[in-house]
């Protein structure tokens, strides 16, 4: 139990630290990636292990496990619609002359 603790406890440093990331700072856009992307990563990578799945369900019904995938789902969002804008202004953030998208060569 006290792993989980540190791991929300992480979680929430994180988060925290993530909060800087609307005034446009690039470190906090990188923090909200690997924040993000660790979640999305959680039960796919392994890092939860199939019991507690398993237990939600015995405990709880199926609906048991409906948090994870909400949770992880929101999370692999939080990194690909970052992702995809990064991509398409070449920056981590749209600025000034940066505010449209950039067109393929003719």
């Amino acid at each position: 139990m006290a792993a989980w603790r540190a791991v929300g406890l992480c979680y929430l440093v994180g988060n925290a630290l993530g909060e800087p990331a609307v005034t446009g700072r690039a470190w906090a856009y990188r923090v909200v990636l690997a924040v993000d992307a660790t979640r999305a990563a959680g039960v796919v990578a392994g890092l939860v292990p199939p019991v507690v799945p398993q237990a939600s369900i015995d405990r709880y019904g199926p609906a048991g496990t409906l948090p994870t995938p909400v949770v992880d789902g929101g999370a692999a969002r939080l990194v690909l619609v970052p992702l995809a804008f990064a991509a398409g202004y070449r920056g981590p953030w749209a600025r000034g002359g940066q505010r449209r998208w950039v067109v393929a060569a003719r």
